[in-house]
């Protein structure tokens, strides 16, 4: 399966925003083929509902404290967990930070 930066250096359609939801779709397709068989326009539709509810689902919890899952405000930790398991060295944007300024 191609990765984003793939289809970003092949397709240079796939970088205008208006295009991204169809880059996306082509994706889905090429990765799940059972979505072959479902008209684009509906693939694009079902892409568009997800994109806009990802947005709201944020939107809502940044503004609703009392409706956020205990994971909420552990998105750095957890994100420093998963590079550590990944093999990243501790204080890794540290590092990367200094050597900006050499």
């Amino acid at each position: 399966m191609k990765t984003i930066l793939q289809y970003l250096n092949e397709d240079a359609r796939f970088r205008e925003r208006a295009n991204k939801n169809k880059g996306i779709a082509n994706m889905l397709k090429e990765k799940y083929q059972v979505l072959s068989e479902v008209d684009r326009n509906v693939v694009l539709e079902i892409i568009g509902d997800c994109i806009n509810w990802e947005r709201q689902w944020r939107d809502i919890l940044l503004k609703n404290e009392s409706l956020r899952g205990s994971d909420y405000d552990k998105k750095t930790i957890l994100e420093q967990e998963k590079m550590l398991e990944l093999g990243y060295e501790p204080n890794h944007y540290n590092d990367v930070r200094k050597l900006k300024t050499l």
